[in-house]
């Protein structure tokens, strides 16, 4: 037998048997074409084969259908050797053989068969099992693949992994457990520490080419790389591949990608809704004001350029209020360190320093570690409270009106607020104490005149009795706990209140534990201890 023209002309062969010589026409398939009556023609007179039936040729070859079709008489045409024909699809990615039977010739070999591939032009991912296999079994009508490429795998992009909360879009409200809305919180702000790990790279591969069948190259796409960039107080890792916090701040990722931690966070506007509470490890500035029901939250010192208008300020260090403090009952400033404010008014405002006003404390609760100011053309104190360890010092306190206004100096605000709290939970121990001895008396004389009492009305005495013995104990702790603190108090006291132009009536003013009550107007003059124990009355 033999075959003229390529797989994609189509594959066809020819048998001899009893009926004479038949033409086996493949349908095409994959890398098969579609044989031609003209190639079939040919390439059955080149073998040799006379008197062929043109008609019945043309018939088989329209057919296609891979069976035997007699298309000439029985005749011995030249011996052939067996031989493979190879198709390679269109995208060079898999290759296949049809092996045929020898005709009066020799077998193919896998030796002829690897020949047979490189003149096809197939040289790379040849599966020589499958080839011998394909040759052992000699079976044109199945074809085999023996051959297949590998496709590119592209590169991996680069990876960068960030370690604090990077904002999105708008600002979002935090939910709660209970799955509601808190329109208050919205993680402006992200804390980060010195060291902290902010952002991790992994870099980009560049990937694995492929290649066809043929052995051409199929070239893969690299990977993208992203670029890792540090700011103001960020360190980044020798590799390049990691940033770290070289402070503590707040961390954010600007408009270019840069990774950059602050020791100050900056609210340009007022801290209200659209910003929601703040809570950072450094500084924080609010251009604007603190509005009602929000906080502001610092490990260091705070400043407000507007006011804090029923809002809340804590913080470390110092707290300055550039306009003034309207606390509407609720709100109010907390500091480790000093504050400083142009009025305070309705509000609660604690410092371990100082706190230092500029016109006037109003109807407020202010406590200092060391000393309370007012200054100022008013310099006013009215109504409420105001104590600090050490001095109080203003212009006017009290009204005309004889508005309750409490001034304290002296003992250290803190042990003189565990002291007002000790004397409540005394006071409530004792009331608690009382009632259960009532109780007792009640139980035991019925157990007297009835000789005794039912058993659960006997369990009721016998807990009321446990109850009474740990009161006992507890107004007994309380009691020695509040000897200890007043006895302290009596030893700090040598504070001193300074008014520079009048106490009106209706001022009450307490010096270590001493106290006076202001009942005629008292014109510039200094409040402090007497050797006797006493508010002594000075000059300034």
């Amino acid at each position: 037998m033999e075959m003229d023209g390529s797989p994609e002309q189509g594959t066809w062969y020819w048998v001899l048997g009893p009926a004479g010589v038949g033409l086996v026409v493949l349908p095409p398939a994959g890398g098969w074409g579609r044989a031609t009556a003209a190639a079939v023609l040919e390439g059955l007179g080149a073998a040799g084969i006379r008197d062929v039936d043109e008609a019945r040729v043309v018939e088989a070859v329209q057919a296609a259908s891979g069976e035997s079709v007699t298309v000439a008489p029985p005749q011995q045409p030249r011996p052939r050797d067996g031989w493979m024909a190879v198709a390679v699809d269109l995208d060079g990615m898999r290759a296949q053989v049809r092996v045929f039977p020898p005709q009066g010739g020799r077998p193919l070999t896998v030796v002829k068969a690897e020949g047979v591939l490189r003149l096809a032009g197939v040289r790379a991912g040849i599966d020589r099992r499958s080839l011998a296999e394909a040759v052992e079994a000699c079976d044109p009508l199945h074809p085999v693949v023996v051959a297949r490429g590998v496709p590119p795998q592209d590169g991996e992009d680069a990876q960068v992994e960030f370690h604090f909360r990077v904002r999105e879009g708008p600002l979002r409200p935090a939910e709660t457990e209970d799955g509601r809305v808190d329109f208050y919180n919205l993680n402006l702000v992200e804390n980060v520490k010195a060291g902290q790990v902010l952002a991790t790279k992994t870099p980009a591969r560049p990937g694995r080419p492929g290649y066809k069948v043929t052995g051409e190259e199929l070239p893969a796409r690299p990977g993208k790389d992203v670029g890792l960039s540090a700011g103001q107080n960020v360190a980044v890792s020798p590799d390049g591949l990691t940033l770290t916090a070289a402070k503590d701040g707040h961390a954010f990722r600007g408009l270019q990608g840069r990774v950059t931690v602050l020791p100050v966070f900056e609210v340009r506007g007022n801290v209200d809704l659209s910003t929601g509470n703040i809570d950072c490890v450094g500084s924080v500035v609010v251009r604007g004001n603190v509005e009602s029901g929000l906080r502001v939250v610092a490990q260091r010192d705070v400043e407000v350029y507007g006011c804090v208008d029923g809002g809340m300020v804590r913080a470390g260090g110092d707290v300055l209020v550039k306009r003034g403090i309207q606390g509407r009952g609720r709100g109010g400033v907390e500091a480790q360190g000093n504050v400083s404010a142009l009025f305070v008014q309705n509000a609660r405002v604690s410092a371990g320093g100082r706190v230092e006003v500029g016109e006037a404390i109003m109807h407020s609760q202010v406590v200092a570690g060391e000393k309370v100011e007012v200054r100022g053309r008013k310099g006013l104190i009215v109504g409420g409270m105001v104590r600090a360890g050490e001095e109080v010092s203003a212009r006017v306190v009290g009204s005309p009106y004889s508005t309750p206004t409490q001034i304290e100096v002296g003992v250290d605000p803190r042990s003189r607020q565990e002291l007002a709290e000790l004397l409540k939970s005394l006071a409530q121990a004792s009331t608690d104490l009382e009632e259960t001895r009532k109780g007792v008396r009640l139980y035991q004389e019925a157990e007297k005149a009835q000789g005794s009492l039912p058993p659960g009305r006997r369990e009721a005495l016998l807990r009321l009795l446990r109850q009474q013995s740990q009161l006992r104990r507890t107004v007994a702790e309380l009691a020695e706990r509040r000897q200890r603190l007043e006895a302290e108090a009596r030893e700090q006291a040598g504070g001193r209140v300074k008014v520079s132009g009048v106490v009106y009536p209706g001022v009450r003013i307490v010096v270590g534990t001493a106290a006076l009550t202001v009942r005629d107007e008292i014109p510039r003059a200094s409040f402090s201890l007497s050797p006797e124990g006493e508010v002594a009355i000075g000059p300034l």
